[in-house]
């Protein structure tokens, strides 16, 4: 049974010696996180058949996601092409309407259920990894690893499982629907992606660092619960909360920034396009298509979106991972 599985491969293997120039080589760094994305596929394995249903229910959602930019070019063209009312277009396309909206609700829920199974299936492995890796008992880092460390640590397995093909998956359909409702379209698509993809990664280092400080601050609060240190628990709270909050400020700005930031350049794109003629708008711009470009955008930006939250997320959990797969080696910042 899945539960039962025993994630028993070596870390010796691919335990490296972390070193003080860690962060300060590219090439030592790449192969230890290169060392975590084989751990973390052992751990996969061990959870395959729950992670197989969640996989299977968000290839169907991304799949059928971008065919609601068709349905709503096929509306709009039929009520200008020939000039049905609204009870003919319902009659015609409100079928096919509901069965598209119906199946990524239906899809959205399977979504949901599988993915908590997996959540709470890897943390249970990952407690179970770091129980059996661990060279000597520490009550206060267990503790903090067992319920902080092995939450933060699943990200990273969420990266290599789930987030990173779904990013594939979805940019590549919304393109393919994007060749067949207008080709002409897609230089000013692709262009308006460029900004937000450099800038993402300038936010990676700072939250590995912060991630890495939060992890320890953990430890510290496990360790100052006696009534002797009462004041020393108050400070490092205090302290974690600072750091959660520019945490999440960083976060933000690698997240949630990079959509506006697509926005923007897009509209100034248009309108340098527009004003130097460029050549990059098509030259005859139709409602329905215009309508079905915009949408396809808003649905390209998700996995834009994504791409920084599948970085923040690496970069915020490969701290908690190290200590979870080698933890009594010194960790990366």
């Amino acid at each position: 049974m899945e539960g039962c599985v025993r994630v028993s491969f070596c870390s010796s293997c691919h335990r490296l010696k972390e070193s003080a120039f860690v962060g300060q080589n590219p090439l030592l760094e790449s192969t230890q996180h290169l060392a975590r994305i084989r751990d973390f596929a052992a751990v996969i394995v061990a959870s395959r058949w729950s992670i197989g249903i969640l996989l299977v229910t968000l290839a169907g959602h991304a799949a059928l996601e971008p065919s609601s930019a068709w349905i709503t070019k096929t509306v709009l063209d039929a009520v200008k092409n020939t000039g049905a009312t609204i009870e003919q277009v319902i009659l015609r396309h409100g079928l096919l309407f509901v069965a598209i909206m119906g199946g990524l609700t239906l899809l959205k829920f399977g979504e949901k259920i599988a993915n908590k199974a997996v959540e709470i299936r890897l943390i249970i492995t990952l407690q179970r990894v770091y129980l059996e890796r661990r060279t000597e008992e520490h009550t206060a880092n267990d503790v903090s690893q067992i319920l902080y460390g092995c939450e933060l640590a699943k990200k990273g397995i969420e990266v290599v499982y789930k987030d990173a093909w779904k990013i594939i998956v979805t940019t590549v359909s919304v393109l393919a629907w994007q060749v067949n409702l207008g080709a002409q379209w897609i230089p000013l698509m692709l262009m308006s992606l460029v900004p937000s993809l450099l800038l993402v990664w300038f936010f990676g280092p700072p939250i590995q660092r912060m991630s890495h400080g939060i992890l320890d601050l953990q430890a510290r609060l496990a360790a100052s619960t006696g009534r002797a240190a009462n004041g020393t628990f108050t400070r490092h709270q205090e302290h974690w909360f600072r750091k959660a909050l520019w945490l999440e400020v960083l976060k933000w700005f690698a997240d949630d920034a990079l959509d506006i930031l697509m926005w923007v350049f897009l509209a100034l794109l248009v309108l340098i396009a527009y004003v130097f003629g460029l050549g990059i708008l098509p030259a005859d711009i139709e409602l329905g298509g215009a309508a079905a470009f915009l949408i396809n955008v808003k649905l390209l930006a998700k996995p834009l979106g994504d791409i920084g939250k599948v970085y923040t997320k690496w970069r915020e959990a490969y701290p908690a991972a190290t200590r979870v797969f080698a933890p009594g080696s010194p960790q990366p910042d």
